[in-house]
């Protein structure tokens, strides 16, 4: 029975996109605010009591006193877009942080590779590190066997 009814919500992740879903769906404008912004926003009626109930309400005052612009609806493809940008940075940063303790955890048990090769970060590199995680597997294996383990890997010669 309400027309043209003002919607108002904090942009939480993956709840707020459910909704947000729905309403592009319906073709309902919406105004989806940022919620250290709309927190900021609401910091003159300070409120103890947190709540979703709470929330919701000064969110419909702020809306109705100081009415905030609508958002847009963006295309399917922007949002596809987005969606796999997110993808993308969030295994960029799990690439790092594997680099990284992978890094860490060859230092700690295996300190001195990192000074035998010139470039310790290529493919040879992990080639011995796979071979030879540890210092006692080195002084436990034949050194005809190194050796012959060596001369496999390219680019490198009897020196």
């Amino acid at each position: 029975q309400v027309t043209n009814p003002q919607i108002i919500f904090e942009a939480t992740g993956v709840y707020s996109r459910r909704l947000q879903a729905f309403l592009d769906m319906h073709e309902l404008r919406y105004v989806m605010m940022n919620p250290l912004e709309a927190k900021r926003k609401t910091k003159d009626d300070l409120h103890q009591n947190k709540t979703d109930k709470l929330d919701a309400m000064y969110l419909a005052k702020m809306q109705s006193e100081h009415p905030q612009r609508l958002a847009y609806v963006q295309s399917e493809e922007y949002q596809e877009l987005m969606t796999n940008n997110r993808i993308y940075e969030q295994a960029s940063h799990d690439l790092i942080t594997n680099k990284n303790r992978l890094h860490k955890a060859v230092q700690l048990t295996f300190p001195e590779i990192e000074h035998l090769m010139a470039n310790p970060r290529g493919k040879n590199y992990w080639s011995i590190v796979l071979k030879f995680p540890h210092p006692n597997i080195v002084l436990e294996t034949k050194e005809a066997d190194i050796i012959d383990f060596l001369k496999s890997l390219s680019g490198i010669g009897e020196k």
